[in-house]
């Protein structure tokens, strides 16, 4: 009965192995980190992509605020006496304020359009790295089961080959062959009742098991089990 119990254990600890909590929390945290990277990454190059149309914007605008300055000079020192002349500078100078302004109003909606990229950026890396640090908290509580349950198995592992070694071989054979289809190879009788499959045992068959030899091997007629008397 002795190694039902091992066997038993053993069960229970893989099972445990494959069913802490931490496991499944990490996998939807790990499916909500890939989608955050998406995001992320979509932010970043939205925002390169905003700082580059940023950067050509005013290097769109310098050449014409320097033609405007130029014509502006030209005005104001009076070298443009003709005057059709300065009507065509004043034309100019006119038209390039149209150009300047409707530069800034674009370099503008880059400008605004830029922000709330970056905004977005910094708030998406802020999530994922809440979400990446707990993630590295639950991989180190994970590990530190899986070391107290991977100790507990190979304690349990050593005391059943201590066991079986101790077991004739037709009835280790025996038990080997049960406990394929049931976990453990043995249970006990409690009440009545095999603690393996947890049925009611026949009368009958209570009787003949209370008649049996002492060391007859006598198993439950539904699981197969081997019962201890």
């Amino acid at each position: 009965m002795d190694l039902a119990r091992i066997d038993t254990e053993v069960a229970r600890l893989e099972h445990r192995r494959t069913a802490l909590p931490e496991l499944a929390q990490i996998k939807e945290l790990m499916t909500k980190r890939a989608a955050l990277m998406e995001r992320y990454t979509a932010a970043e190059t939205q925002v390169t992509d905003l700082t580059a149309d940023q950067e050509k914007a005013e290097q769109d605008l310098e050449p014409v605020r320097a033609r405007r300055a130029r014509d502006q000079q030209q005005l104001d020192d009076g070298s443009v006496t003709d005057a059709k002349a300065l009507r065509g500078l004043q034309s100019e100078i006119a038209s390039l304020d149209k150009r300047i302004s409707d530069l800034e109003d674009a370099e503008l909606e880059v400008m605004q359009a830029l922000e709330e990229a970056r905004e977005t950026y910094e708030s998406v890396k802020s999530e994922r790295i809440e979400v990446e640090n707990t993630i590295r908290g639950l991989m180190k509580e994970r590990d530190a089961a899986f070391t107290e349950i991977d100790t507990d198995l190979e304690q349990q592992r050593r005391a059943r080959t201590t066991l079986i070694e101790g077991l004739p071989a037709d009835l280790r054979s025996l038990y080997a062959r049960i406990a394929e289809r049931n976990v453990s190879g043995a249970a006990e009788i409690a009440e009545g009742r095999c603690t393996g499959c947890r049925l009611d045992l026949d009368p009958a068959e209570i009787t003949s098991i209370e008649q049996a030899a002492p060391d007859a091997v006598i198993r439950c007629d539904e699981c197969g089990r081997i019962l201890v008397r």
